[in-house]
């Protein structure tokens, strides 16, 4: 996260206030939900707690600073989605509802995928460094816990791979802006 700031403070990376307002109260929940899912078993717990402590930082450096792109239709559309989502997730269990709480994350990445795809300015980098992060904690937990494809405990990988799957994007996106 640091390096991502440091980028937003050079001007190298315009982030999407959607995304960072959704993660940011998402990722809150995120944490509680994955906490219970996984039992509150400290190593994984943090792991969960962390990401969500930094994209709060990052948030707020970003809104007291001034630096977010303009929040346009897609933004707004985004933000409105997140927050039935979160409705649905209050309502349902701890395990669908980390199932849920990702799909909201998923849905949040959007409006930062489509400003790199427009020509916004994003490095990689710390895009890279996410998905290695979320690649090795879902090798430990799946080497730890090794959840059953059809057991209660396949949830808590929802939350690494959903990370790998958007970070990933971002990344190759980025990449591929560079090339065209």
């Amino acid at each position: 996260m640091a390096i991502y700031i440091r980028q937003i403070a050079t001007g190298d990376s315009v982030p999407n206030p959607a995304t960072w307002l959704v993660m940011s109260v998402v990722g809150v929940i995120n944490a509680i939900t994955y906490g219970v899912t996984i039992h509150w078993d400290l190593w994984p717990t943090l792991v969960g707690a962390v990401p969500a402590v930094g994209i709060i930082i990052t948030f707020l450096f970003s809104y007291l600073r001034g630096k977010f792109s303009p929040l346009g239709t897609r933004e707004k559309w985004v933000i409105g989605i997140a927050m039935a989502s979160v409705v649905v997730w209050r309502t349902v269990g701890a395990d669908v509802g980390n199932i849920v709480v990702q799909i909201i994350f998923l849905v949040a990445f959007w409006p930062t995928a489509a400003q790199i795809i427009r020509g916004r300015k994003e490095k990689s980098l710390p895009w890279d460094l996410a998905l290695v992060a979320y690649t090795l904690m879902a090798v430990s937990l799946f080497l730890d816990k090794r959840p059953s494809l059809f057991s209660r405990e396949i949830a808590m990988m929802a939350y690494p791979f959903s990370r790998i799957l958007m970070n990933g994007t971002i990344a190759v996106l980025c990449r591929l802006k560079k090339v065209v």
